[in-house]
C-alpha cells in the first residue's frame, strides 16, 4: 500500500498542511505534481516524533475548542450555539475573529470599505496564525469546513464607491439563509455587485474579500460564503467580516 501526497515543503508540511489519504491499491505517480511513500516509510513517520506531535496538537486543540474557545493575540475562537448551522452538517461551529496583535482589537472595516490596508503584514500575520495553529492541525484528523460571512452597519453609505483594483467581486456565489439562523448546504445563490457599490453589498464584498484571502493563504479547502446582511444598529462591531468554521470531531 502506498500513500498520495500533494508537493508540499517536507513530509510534515504535507502532513500539517493536508493530512494524509490512504490509497486502495499500489500506485505510482503520473506526472509532476505528486509524490507517493512506501509502506516502510508510513511506519516510519507514524512511529516518528513529527507524527507524534501532531497527534499531540490535535487533541489538545479538540479539548481547548470543546471547552468554549481559543483566545491567542492573533485571533478570537469562539463555540457557536448550534450543532446544524449549514443543513445537513452537523457538528460543532465556531465563530474565528482575527485580532490585530499590536493593538489587542479584533479587525473591523472602515465605513464604507470591504478591504483591510494592512492586510500583507498585520492581517495576513493574524491569519497565518489561524491556519498554522488550528485548521493545519484539524486537517489532520478530522472532517471540517470554513465558511466566511460579512456584516455592516444600519447607516448608509454618504456616497456609492468603486470597486477596488484587483478585489473587483463583482458576482459573489454564496450559501442562503434558508431559515433563521440556518444555511443552506448545497444549492447556491449569486449577489451580484455593481462598480460602483453602495451598503446593501458590503456585507458580500466583505466576505468575498476574507473568502479571497483564507484561500491564498491555505488552498488546501475553498471556503463557502454564507448569506450576509446589513446590520440593524450602526455600531462600529458591525463593520466585520468573521471565519466560520464547521468540524465534524
Amino acid at each position: 500500500m502506498r500513500i498520495q501526497m500533494s508537493p508540499v515543503a517536507g513530509v510534515l508540511g504535507f502532513l500539517v498542511a493536508t493530512g494524509f489519504f490512504l490509497t486502495p491499491e499500489v500506485s505510482r505517480a503520473q506526472g509532476a505534481g505528486s509524490i507517493y511513500l512506501s509502506s516502510e516509510e508510513i511506519d516510519e513517520l507514524r512511529n516518528g516524533t513529527a507524527c507524534k506531535n501532531l497527534i499531540r496538537q490535535f487533541f489538545a486543540l479538540k479539548r481547548r475548542m470543546g471547552s468554549g474557545g481559543v483566545a491567542t493575540k492573533y485571533f478570537d475562537l469562539k463555540i457557536l450555539p448550534t450543532d446544524e448551522l449549514v443543513k445537513d452538517r452537523k457538528g460543532s461551529y465556531y465563530a474565528v475573529y482575527l485580532k490585530d496583535a499590536e493593538k489587542s482589537s479584533r479587525f473591523t472595516f472602515p465605513g464604507g470599505r470591504y478591504v483591510i490596508d494592512s492586510f500583507d503584514t498585520t492581517f495576513r500575520r493574524s491569519l497565518s496564525a489561524f491556519v498554522r495553529e488550528v485548521l493545519a492541525v484539524i486537517d489532520s484528523g478530522a472532517e471540517y469546513d470554513i465558511y466566511t460571512r460579512g456584516g455592516s452597519s444600519a447607516t448608509p453609505m454618504a456616497r456609492a464607491r468603486t470597486l477596488v483594483k484587483g478585489r473587483e467581486y463583482v458576482r459573489v456565489v454564496y450559501l442562503p439563509e434558508v431559515v433563521p439562523g440556518q444555511y443552506s448546504g448545497d444549492a447556491t445563490e449569486i449577489h451580484d455587485v455593481p462598480t460602483d457599490y453602495s451598503n446593501d453589498n458590503l456585507p458580500f464584498l466583505r466576505a468575498a474579500f476574507l473568502q479571497d484571502v483564507v484561500s491564498q493563504i491555505y488552498p488546501v479547502k475553498q471556503p463557502l460564503v454564507l448569506h450576509s446582511k446589513v446590520a440593524e444598529s450602526s455600531d462600529s462591531s458591525t463593520q466585520f467580516a468573521e471565519i466560520v468554521l464547521f468540524v465534524k470531531w
